[in-house]
């Protein structure tokens, strides 16, 4: 049970869940616009061309056929856009809501995921942080000169414990800069994850290798609903 905040005593921690809370709800009515509202004009404009196009031949049907393909490019970028706002799987399980983030990601980079098959409901705002924290890092890592070897990602859950482990290996020895970068970009992620999970963090950059281990307790499950049996991702 979530207690309204007291302005007279507040609790940095209470205060910075709120303004997290409040930021998801904005971002979660934005993507619902996207998907219940362009996404669906789009695909009634999309299906008028498609019976419009069976009707003429030649040239006009070519025509017909590159504005068929324009259509779906951005139907498809308008799709991924609200996934990345709001995924439509974040109120799910961490495991479904990352797998799903990482889709666009394995074209990119040599992912290799493991996730746990059950896992224990978490807070909205600490799914969202962490997807947020695997974008930002893979974001870096693909704006960076030398491509990893191998990314792996592990999600796993032991008793009332969960941790989620990166490590990134490198054929080549890396630069300086690209591991102060990282540091900067990814500290404010791991500070916030400390305040709002109360969990702890390791954080190892190295010429080869860069490793980060999150490990924080299970939120408060419902007795009924004490875990979720997940689809194979």
């Amino acid at each position: 049970m979530r207690h309204p905040l007291n302005p007279d005593t507040p609790d940095h921690s209470e205060l910075l869940r709120w303004w997290h809370r409040h930021q998801v709800r904005s971002l979660n009515e934005l993507s619902d616009g996207i998907r219940n509202g362009l996404l669906q004009d789009l695909f009634t404009v999309r299906r008028q061309v498609e019976l419009a196009c069976l009707k003429p031949a030649g040239a006009a049907a070519y025509c017909c056929g590159q504005h068929l393909t324009e259509l779906e490019k951005i139907y498809t970028q308008l799709e991924q856009l609200s996934s990345y706002l709001y995924s439509p799987f974040l109120e799910d399980s961490l495991p479904t809501a990352l797998a799903d983030a990482l889709q666009p990601w394995h074209s990119k980079l040599p992912l290799n995921c493991q996730f746990a098959s059950e896992w224990e409901s978490d807070l909205i705002e600490h799914n969202r942080l962490l997807i947020g924290f695997t974008q930002r890092l893979l974001t870096q890592l693909t704006q960076a000169a030398l491509s990893p070897h191998r990314c792996d990602l592990t999600l796993r859950q032991q008793d009332y414990t969960k941790h989620l482990h990166y490590h990134i290996t490198y054929s080549e020895s890396l630069a300086p800069e690209l591991l102060q970068v990282l540091s900067n970009q990814l500290e404010p992620f791991l500070k916030t994850f400390q305040i709002f999970t109360r969990g702890t963090y390791e954080q190892r950059l190295h010429s080869h290798e860069l490793d980060w281990r999150l490990c924080w307790a299970d939120s408060a499950p419902t007795p009924e609903n004490s875990h979720r049996e997940l689809g194979g991702t």
